[in-house]
């Protein structure tokens, strides 16, 4: 079913890419204007919202010039090589390091698979290259005109060290992919107030690289957040605390718990406790507690890969 458009002002929309079948996870988000502009794909399988979502923005695939990655982590960038093959004339905007990796994918689906087994396909779709003559790899401080607004990009690790963030000068916002937290937000949750959750899925989480990327965005002083996972922000340094609060958190709890031959499931069990009894204490308590289990485990994987491995 076509969910609808959401208009974010700014001249930005996004569109909800439905992942796991869930409303309110995933979006992408859509610049209309002279150089019309997408920013995420979610991976092949939100095909359809994508493609629904420029319809309802009034642009065929066939005027889109950019298609911006702020990762290559497939549920923001699996999808890239299926719409370059719909858009023709348009570009792929990346981080260099994430760039060879769109091109030839192998090593992002191997890596992919070792977490997600065989779900990944289910997950997200095929992954299909991006040929390397459609990819813009964007370098620290590089800018990006679109006719009418000026892109500004950031490499931002911590999450991931093929992460960049996107600073927009037609609203003052900032896409910040996972760098800044999944926005778990009343439609997910019940609450009133969205739950700010740092996101440490394997295996570049890196605590300090985290720290210096949210200062970096909070010198900015940007007036929205717009997350890969969902929706904008106007509480702009409340996503910035609750990020760095959380972040901190997380690995002292994994330090804390840690044993050798700790299992993720066993660290995913850990960290939800945590977490809920922080949104208690915070925000209240959702009302279904399972929406939070895929980030649990991810992030579990990662926190112990994280500390196995520094």
């Amino acid at each position: 079913m076509s969910r609808p458009l959401i208009d974010l002002g700014d001249g930005i929309y996004m569109a909800d890419l439905m992942e796991r079948g869930l409303s309110g996870r995933t979006g992408c988000y859509i610049i209309p204007g002279p150089r019309n502009t997408v920013i995420e794909t979610g991976g092949s399988v939100s095909l359809p919202q994508w493609t629904d979502g420029l319809r309802q923005a009034g642009i065929s695939p066939d005027r889109v010039d950019y298609i911006i990655v702020t990762h290559i982590h497939l549920d923001h960038a699996g999808g890239a090589g299926s719409l370059v093959r719909l858009c023709p004339r348009a570009r792929v905007v990346v981080h260099p390091r994430g760039a060879r990796h769109l091109a030839d994918p192998g090593r992002l689906i191997a890596g992919a698979r070792a977490v997600y087994g065989d779900r990944l396909e289910e997950l997200f779709g095929v992954v299909l290259p991006v040929p390397a003559d459609r990819i813009l790899a964007v370098e620290h401080g590089a800018s990006l005109d679109l006719g009418d607004r000026t892109l500004n990009f950031y490499h931002t690790p911590g999450h991931a060290k093929h992460h960049v963030s996107i600073f927009d000068s037609g609203g003052r916002g900032i896409f910040t992919g996972d760098t800044a937290g999944i926005r778990y937000h009343k439609e997910l949750t019940g609450l009133e107030q969205d739950y700010i959750l740092p996101t440490t899925t394997p295996t570049d989480f890196d605590p300090k690289a985290t720290h210096e990327s949210v200062e970096l965005l909070r010198s900015l002083n940007p007036a929205k957040v717009y997350h890969g996972h969902f929706g904008v922000s106007t509480d702009v340094e409340r996503v910035f605390r609750e990020t760095e609060r959380l972040v901190d958190a997380f690995a002292h709890l994994t330090e804390n718990v840690y044993r050798p031959n700790m299992t993720w499931q066993e660290m995913a069990g850990h960290l939800k406790s945590f977490v809920l009894d922080d949104m208690k204490q915070t925000v209240g308590l959702p009302k279904d507690d399972t929406v939070l289990d895929a980030d649990m485990d991810l992030n579990a994987m990662g926190l112990l890969h994280w500390l196995q491995t520094r």
